[in-house]
């Protein structure tokens, strides 16, 4: 999800009410922003972030279910091929 933030006269960004609502943000609420090399990456500070909704153990298990779902299949380039072609550049 994508929006256009506004910074209002005093500096202060502001978020949609959707991205608050979303990540369980308050409006005084305090978000970290990280420069990267594609930009600004914005994300709630503190404990305002909620928790995965699947546990440790319920991840692990999808993982584990789908753990070689890709060794069968034909349709896929020789990897090996292209890593070695890409090498001699």
């Amino acid at each position: 999800m994508t929006a256009t933030l506004t910074i209002n006269e005093h500096g202060a960004v502001l978020l949609p009410e959707s991205f608050r609502e979303r990540w369980g943000m308050k409006p005084s609420g305090k978000v970290i922003a990280e420069e990267t090399d594609n930009g600004v990456l914005l994300k709630p500070a503190g404990a305002e972030i909620p928790p995965h909704p699947l546990s440790l153990e319920q991840r692990l298990v999808l993982l584990k279910e789908a753990q070689g779902i890709w060794k069968d299949r034909d349709d896929l380039p020789d990897f090996a091929a292209l890593r070695a072609e890409a090498d001699r550049f």
